[in-house]
C-alpha cells in the first residue's frame, strides 16, 4: 500500500477502534456534522479504512497517526501541523491541539499503537 497525500487517523465510534488514511478534507468534520449525525459519513469513509499492523516497519514509523477522532465523546485531538483541524469541529464538539508528537501519541491506547510492534521475518 502506498500512502501519499493524506494522514493516518485513529477513530473510536460505538466503542470500536479503527484507523483511516485520507486527505485533510475528510477530517474537516464541521462540514460533515449533519452526515455524521445521520451515520452516512461513516459509509463515505469506509473506503479509507486501513490495517496499519500490516505495514512494513519503515511505513509504520513514517506514517504515525496525526489525528484522533472520538465520535463517542465528540472529541478531536490534532497533531497535524498544516491545518488547525481542532478548530474545524461541530459546535457541540471539543477540539484540542497537541503540538508534541510523543504526548499526542499517549492519547492512543497501548493496544492500538501499531508503530510499537515489530514484524518478525
Amino acid at each position: 500500500m502506498k500512502l501519499t497525500g493524506g494522514i493516518v487517523v485513529y477513530t473510536i465510534r460505538a466503542n470500536q477502534e479503527a484507523y483511516y488514511y485520507g486527505e485533510n478534507s475528510w477530517w474537516l468534520i464541521d462540514g460533515w456534522s449533519e452526515r455524521i449525525r445521520q451515520g452516512v459519513y461513516f459509509e463515505y469513509i469506509e473506503k479509507l479504512k486501513i490495517n496499519p499492523w500490516s505495514f512494513s516497519s519503515e511505513c509504520k514509523q513514517r506514517h504515525l497517526p496525526q489525528l484522533i477522532i472520538d465520535f463517542d465523546k465528540q472529541l478531536l485531538i490534532n497533531n497535524f501541523y498544516d491545518q488547525a483541524l481542532e478548530s474545524r469541529v461541530p459546535a457541540d464538539w471539543q477540539g484540542v491541539w497537541v503540538a508534541d508528537q510523543p504526548t499526542f501519541l499517549t492519547h492512543i491506547p497501548v493496544s492500538a499503537r501499531f508503530w510499537e510492534t515489530l514484524t518478525l521475518i
